[in-house]
């Protein structure tokens, strides 16, 4: 005699052996795949924390940098108003003191005709110092050019000779350093 079993379910009877077969694999490859995002993921902590004690590291030494600059600071405004006085009273010497005894050459070669030679030069130490020239020229007229040209650096003629063809002067000009 044959036995009837009837399912009343709305559906099929599940099938538990075959079904754990069938999903053991998606559940192995599910759990590979997530521990595999926890082992990257925690590599980029290491690299994150890693750059967080290099930036805190960093941040600190900035700190002491400052705190040293802050010092430095405070050294020179002391030595600042400890020495203040006294150099302001220093560079107003050396700038009353010091000329351009270049400038004053330059400008004496700016001026000088061709046909001059310089025989003798001498200047006095101070800013607004006269140059003494001692010059020899070929021919009186190229002379007479350079006394125009120094007209207006108050030129002083003090001797005029002529040996051999070569006129010699003697002149003294007050030049100003500017």
């Amino acid at each position: 005699m044959r036995t009837l079993d009837y399912n009343v379910a709305p559906g099929r009877r599940i099938d538990i052996p075959r079904l754990l077969i069938r999903c053991a694999p998606l559940v192995l490859v599910s759990l590979l795949c997530f521990l595999t995002s926890l082992g990257i993921l925690s590599g980029k902590n290491q690299a994150r924390d890693a750059k967080l004690a290099e930036l805190r590291r960093l941040t600190a030494r900035l700190a002491e940098v400052e705190e040293t600059t802050r010092g430095h600071d405070r050294e020179i405004t002391a030595l600042k108003k400890a020495w203040g006085g006294k150099v302001k009273f220093c560079n107003r010497l050396i700038e009353l003191k010091t000329y351009s005894v270049i400038r004053k050459l330059d400008r004496l070669e700016e001026v000088f005709p061709e046909g001059l030679r310089l025989q003798s030069i001498s200047m006095k130490n101070h800013r607004q110092g006269g140059v003494e020239l001692k010059i020899a020229a070929a021919s009186f007229p190229r002379l007479v050019d350079l006394y125009r040209q120094l007209a207006h650096y108050d030129l002083n003629i003090k001797s005029e000779s002529e040996e051999n063809g070569v006129y010699v002067a003697s002149l003294t000009v007050e030049m100003d350093d500017e």
